[in-house]
Protein backbone atom coordinates (compact mmCIF):
# COMPACT_ATOMS: atom_id res chain seq x y z
CA UNK A 1 0.00 0.00 0.00
CA UNK A 2 1.40 3.13 -0.76
CA UNK A 3 1.72 5.47 1.43
CA UNK A 4 2.88 9.02 2.76
CA UNK A 5 6.38 8.60 3.03
CA UNK A 6 6.66 7.14 -0.87
CA UNK A 7 5.67 10.50 -1.68
CA UNK A 8 8.29 12.41 0.29
CA UNK A 9 10.99 11.53 -2.59
CA UNK A 10 8.98 13.52 -5.13
CA UNK A 11 7.86 16.62 -3.03
CA UNK A 12 10.87 17.01 0.03
CA UNK A 13 9.71 16.01 3.19
CA UNK A 14 9.04 19.88 4.05
CA UNK A 15 5.93 19.11 1.99
CA UNK A 16 5.46 16.08 4.27
CA UNK A 17 5.90 17.51 7.46
CA UNK A 18 3.51 20.70 6.29
CA UNK A 19 0.75 18.24 5.65
CA UNK A 20 1.12 16.50 9.20
CA UNK A 21 1.06 19.89 10.80
CA UNK A 22 -1.77 21.52 8.94
CA UNK A 23 -3.90 17.90 9.73
CA UNK A 24 -3.24 18.02 13.21
CA UNK A 25 -5.35 20.70 13.48
CA UNK A 26 -8.60 18.81 12.37
CA UNK A 27 -7.26 15.71 14.53
CA UNK A 28 -10.58 15.71 16.05
CA UNK A 29 -12.83 16.23 13.18
CA UNK A 30 -14.72 13.32 11.02
CA UNK A 31 -14.83 13.76 7.54
CA UNK A 32 -17.19 12.07 5.00
CA UNK A 33 -16.76 11.83 1.02
CA UNK A 34 -20.04 10.72 -0.56
CA UNK A 35 -19.83 9.96 -4.41
CA UNK A 36 -21.80 7.70 -7.11
CA UNK A 37 -19.27 4.97 -7.72
CA UNK A 38 -15.95 3.13 -6.36
CA UNK A 39 -14.61 2.00 -9.50
CA UNK A 40 -14.17 4.06 -12.68
CA UNK A 41 -13.91 7.60 -13.42
CA UNK A 42 -11.54 10.35 -12.33
CA UNK A 43 -13.43 11.09 -8.56
CA UNK A 44 -13.19 7.43 -7.83
CA UNK A 45 -9.60 7.31 -8.63
CA UNK A 46 -9.05 10.51 -6.32
CA UNK A 47 -10.83 8.84 -3.39
CA UNK A 48 -9.28 5.44 -3.85
CA UNK A 49 -5.75 7.47 -3.17
CA UNK A 50 -6.61 10.40 -0.99
CA UNK A 51 -8.97 8.42 1.64
CA UNK A 52 -6.03 6.21 2.88
CA UNK A 53 -3.44 9.09 2.85
CA UNK A 54 -5.72 11.07 4.64
CA UNK A 55 -6.56 8.43 7.62
CA UNK A 56 -2.94 7.91 7.94
CA UNK A 57 -2.58 11.94 8.66
CA UNK A 58 -4.56 10.91 11.12
CA UNK A 59 -7.97 12.76 9.74
CA UNK A 60 -10.72 10.19 10.20
CA UNK A 61 -12.13 10.28 6.36
CA UNK A 62 -14.96 7.78 5.75
CA UNK A 63 -16.23 7.48 2.00
CA UNK A 64 -19.52 6.27 0.91
CA UNK A 65 -20.86 5.61 -2.07
CA UNK A 66 -25.00 6.29 -3.59
CA UNK A 67 -26.70 3.43 -5.08
CA UNK A 68 -29.09 4.27 -7.79
CA UNK A 69 -31.29 2.23 -10.73
CA UNK A 70 -30.32 2.61 -14.34
CA UNK A 71 -32.81 5.18 -15.01
CA UNK A 72 -31.07 7.41 -12.35
CA UNK A 73 -27.70 7.15 -14.13
CA UNK A 74 -29.11 7.95 -17.19
CA UNK A 75 -30.85 11.05 -15.49
CA UNK A 76 -27.01 11.73 -13.63
CA UNK A 77 -25.31 11.06 -16.75
CA UNK A 78 -27.55 13.39 -18.90
CA UNK A 79 -27.53 16.20 -15.89
CA UNK A 80 -23.64 16.17 -16.34
CA UNK A 81 -23.48 16.80 -20.09
CA UNK A 82 -26.07 19.13 -19.64
CA UNK A 83 -24.35 21.26 -16.99
CA UNK A 84 -21.34 20.83 -19.95
CA UNK A 85 -23.59 23.23 -21.57
CA UNK A 86 -25.25 20.40 -23.93
CA UNK A 87 -28.94 20.90 -24.93
CA UNK A 88 -30.81 17.83 -23.43
CA UNK A 89 -33.96 18.51 -22.56
CA UNK A 90 -35.09 17.30 -18.89
CA UNK A 91 -38.93 16.51 -18.28
CA UNK A 92 -40.22 16.32 -14.50
CA UNK A 93 -40.06 13.05 -13.93
CA UNK A 94 -36.62 13.25 -14.88
CA UNK A 95 -35.92 15.86 -11.67
CA UNK A 96 -38.70 13.51 -9.49
CA UNK A 97 -36.60 10.50 -9.81
CA UNK A 98 -32.97 12.38 -8.92
CA UNK A 99 -34.85 13.63 -5.90
CA UNK A 100 -36.50 10.57 -5.24
CA UNK A 101 -33.09 8.08 -5.52
CA UNK A 102 -31.15 10.71 -3.47
CA UNK A 103 -33.62 10.62 -0.36
CA UNK A 104 -33.28 6.75 -0.44
CA UNK A 105 -30.00 7.35 0.21
CA UNK A 106 -30.35 9.67 2.82
CA UNK A 107 -32.85 7.50 4.55
CA UNK A 108 -30.44 4.47 4.35
CA UNK A 109 -27.39 6.81 5.42
CA UNK A 110 -26.18 5.75 8.74
CA UNK A 111 -23.05 8.60 9.28
CA UNK A 112 -22.54 11.73 11.27
CA UNK A 113 -19.53 13.92 10.60
CA UNK A 114 -18.26 17.42 10.92
CA UNK A 115 -17.73 17.45 7.44
CA UNK A 116 -19.25 16.12 4.45
CA UNK A 117 -17.80 16.39 1.10
CA UNK A 118 -20.05 16.05 -2.02
CA UNK A 119 -18.74 14.83 -5.28
CA UNK A 120 -20.57 16.13 -8.38
CA UNK A 121 -23.90 16.58 -9.20
CA UNK A 122 -25.26 12.73 -8.53
CA UNK A 123 -25.53 13.06 -4.52
CA UNK A 124 -26.09 16.64 -4.35
CA UNK A 125 -29.66 16.60 -3.17
CA UNK A 126 -29.09 14.24 -0.14
CA UNK A 127 -28.44 17.62 1.48
CA UNK A 128 -32.22 18.61 1.82
CA UNK A 129 -32.80 15.52 3.94
CA UNK A 130 -29.13 15.62 5.91
CA UNK A 131 -28.46 18.79 6.87
CA UNK A 132 -28.26 18.38 10.26
CA UNK A 133 -26.11 15.51 10.26
CA UNK A 134 -22.80 17.80 10.04
CA UNK A 135 -21.45 20.93 10.48
CA UNK A 136 -19.95 21.75 7.33
CA UNK A 137 -20.95 20.18 3.80
CA UNK A 138 -18.79 20.92 1.08
CA UNK A 139 -19.98 20.49 -2.76
CA UNK A 140 -16.93 19.23 -4.89
CA UNK A 141 -17.72 19.56 -8.83
CA UNK A 142 -15.42 18.54 -11.16
CA UNK A 143 -16.68 19.30 -14.25
CA UNK A 144 -16.86 22.56 -16.36
CA UNK A 145 -20.50 24.39 -15.48
CA UNK A 146 -19.30 27.52 -16.38
CA UNK A 147 -22.05 27.19 -19.68
CA UNK A 148 -24.91 24.89 -18.32
CA UNK A 149 -27.73 24.15 -19.95
CA UNK A 150 -30.36 26.59 -17.92
CA UNK A 151 -32.46 24.55 -16.92
CA UNK A 152 -30.93 21.95 -15.38
CA UNK A 153 -28.53 24.46 -13.83
CA UNK A 154 -31.59 26.21 -12.46
CA UNK A 155 -32.43 23.02 -10.07
CA UNK A 156 -29.18 22.13 -9.05
CA UNK A 157 -28.52 25.74 -8.24
CA UNK A 158 -31.57 25.94 -5.77
CA UNK A 159 -29.98 22.48 -4.37
CA UNK A 160 -25.70 23.36 -4.01
CA UNK A 161 -26.65 27.05 -2.25
CA UNK A 162 -27.04 25.23 0.39
CA UNK A 163 -24.22 24.18 0.71
CA UNK A 164 -21.45 26.07 2.99
CA UNK A 165 -18.81 25.62 0.71
CA UNK A 166 -17.76 25.15 -2.93
CA UNK A 167 -14.60 23.73 -4.84
CA UNK A 168 -13.80 24.05 -8.38
CA UNK A 169 -10.91 22.96 -10.34
CA UNK A 170 -10.52 26.19 -12.26
CA UNK A 171 -12.25 29.97 -11.22
CA UNK A 172 -13.61 29.42 -15.10
CA UNK A 173 -15.62 26.32 -14.48
CA UNK A 174 -17.30 28.50 -11.56
CA UNK A 175 -20.75 29.72 -11.26
CA UNK A 176 -21.64 32.42 -8.69
CA UNK A 177 -23.33 30.59 -5.54
CA UNK A 178 -23.98 32.26 -2.23
CA UNK A 179 -20.90 30.82 -0.28
CA UNK A 180 -17.17 30.92 -0.19
CA UNK A 181 -15.99 29.51 -3.30
CA UNK A 182 -12.44 27.69 -3.29
CA UNK A 183 -9.94 26.76 -6.53
CA UNK A 184 -8.21 22.99 -5.81
CA UNK A 185 -6.64 23.10 -9.27
CA UNK A 186 -6.27 19.71 -11.07
CA UNK A 187 -3.09 17.33 -10.45
CA UNK A 188 -2.14 14.20 -11.11
CA UNK A 189 -1.00 10.79 -8.57
CA UNK A 190 2.44 10.46 -9.86
CA UNK A 191 2.64 7.04 -8.26
CA UNK A 192 -0.77 5.64 -9.66
CA UNK A 193 -0.16 2.78 -12.25
CA UNK A 194 -0.63 5.04 -15.45
CA UNK A 195 1.90 8.44 -14.22
CA UNK A 196 4.39 5.89 -13.02
CA UNK A 197 7.53 6.12 -14.78
CA UNK A 198 8.07 3.12 -16.85
CA UNK A 199 11.17 0.89 -16.96
CA UNK A 200 13.13 -0.19 -20.57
Amino acid sequence: MIGLSDYAPIVGPEVIGQLQRLAEALSHRRFVHINSTRTGGGVAEILNRAVPLLNQLGLETHWEVIEGDSFFFEITKAMHNALQGYKIPFTQAMFDHYREVNLENARRAAWEADYVLLHDPQPAYMITALRPRAKNWVWRCHIDVSRPNFQVWRFLREVVSRYDASVFSMSQFAQNLPHPQYIFRPSIDPLSEKNRELTP
